[in-house]
């Protein structure tokens, strides 16, 4: 089959993006249409990627691991970008972005000291983060920052990184295809 590569690949493609974005950031400030266009395929690479692989059956291990590390550099490179472009968001907004950057490293964190490796958690709280996350980057560098636009994110992926939190320090070992920690519960109390 040959879209047997192709989730890999767009993971390939977000990685090396990244660079490409920071060059337009570093080098044509003024280009943040261009730049948010870039962006926002970068988002989209990973809503493809991930829906080819649960449509076909194309999951592996690797993939799994690739499409997480291109994640959480997108994730992390665009709070770094919003900081270039638009530093009045960090200015006007920094205790709920700041908390959820400590909130990003401390659930990495435990993950590793729990662990010892990442963990591609496939929670709905995460894949509604991620939107939550594109649309808010793309809003604020395209527009101008709004505390609604912050509330919404603080909201949604605050709580996306409290579920991985307590998943992480109340379980003794993680099912990685666990979608929801109260869904979690409900087969353990069914006996599975």
């Amino acid at each position: 089959m040959r879209l047997k590569h192709v989730p890999n690949a767009l993971c390939y493609v977000r990685l090396g993006m990244v660079p490409a974005l920071w060059v337009l950031a570093l080098l044509a400030p003024d280009a943040k249409v261009l730049f948010a266009v870039l962006l926002a395929f970068a988002f989209f690479t990973d809503q493809i990627d991930g829906y080819i692989c649960r449509k076909y059956d194309l999951s592996t291990p690797f993939g799994a691991k690739l499409d997480r590390v291109s994640d959480d550099l997108l994730t992390v490179n665009t709070a770094a970008w919003l900081y270039v472009l638009r530093p009045e968001v960090y200015r006007d907004y920094w205790p709920i972005l700041c908390g959820l950057l400590l909130g990003f490293a401390l659930s990495i964190g435990l993950q590793y000291a729990r662990f010892g490796r990442k963990i591609p958690f496939h929670l709905y709280a995460g894949k509604l983060s991620n939107w939550v996350i594109a649309v808010f980057a793309l809003y604020t560098i395209i527009l101008d920052p709004a505390l609604w636009i912050v509330a919404v994110l603080g909201i949604i992926v605050g709580y996306a990184l409290i579920e991985e939190i307590i998943l992480v320090t109340t379980r003794k070992d993680l099912d990685e295809d666990v979608t929801s920690m109260f869904a979690r519960h409900a087969r353990e109390a069914d006996g599975d």
